[in-house]
């Protein structure tokens, strides 16, 4: 071997060093560059698809679909407007019916009792108003619902105050709280 070689022998030669490392660092700004150009396109795309998914506003026809299910005494049908772990809960002059309703079951008993004693029923929203969330998908809210309600006994007819919580879940709006307050009940013995 010659001195020219073995002096460089194990080392790299300088020119190809110097070259080489430019090189190599214009590979991992590009990798750097590249990588982030990427993210941000992903980002961009799920928020893109993310508003196109948005949960859709609440408005009174959602509650009065529910309603018109409950005077059809379609128990079944109203049951199914309320999220598993839903808790309705009605006080005030309304016979049997006061209390507090915490699983599927007693939601499910609760319509089923109007039901089976209801000739005609009817729900009518005087007022509605929704509270906006801060929480997306969760909004409450206040309504007053005029009730007249025909039963072996005579009829009744009441004002309602009734606050709901609905949350947005599997595409459409359910119950998660409901509560009714019996304002006026005014019975009519039947005769």
């Amino acid at each position: 071997m010659s001195r020219e070689g073995a002096r460089n022998q194990g080392q790299p030669i300088p020119w190809i060093a110097k070259g080489a490392m430019a090189w190599f660092g214009v590979a991992i700004v590009s990798m750097a560059i590249l990588l982030v150009v990427l993210l941000l396109s992903q980002s961009l795309t799920s928020n893109a698809s993310g508003a196109g998914s948005a949960t859709p506003q609440l408005n009174q026809s959602v509650l009065q679909a529910h309603l018109n299910k409950l005077e059809q005494l379609n128990v079944s049908g109203v049951c199914t407007d309320y999220v598993y772990y839903a808790v309705v809960t009605w006080y005030g002059p309304s016979p049997g019916q006061t209390g507090v309703y915490d699983s599927p079951t007693a939601i499910h008993n609760l319509v089923a009792s109007i039901a089976q004693s209801t000739r005609n029923l009817s729900v009518a929203i005087e007022s509605f108003t929704v509270n906006p969330s801060p929480r997306p998908g969760i909004e409450s809210v206040d309504a007053t619902l005029s009730v007249s309600n025909t039963t072996a006994q005579g009829k009744v007819t009441g004002t309602v105050a009734a606050q709901y919580q609905f949350v947005y879940a599997d595409g459409v709006w359910k119950i998660s709280q409901e509560t009714w307050i019996y304002k006026t009940n005014i019975a009519v013995p039947a005769g």
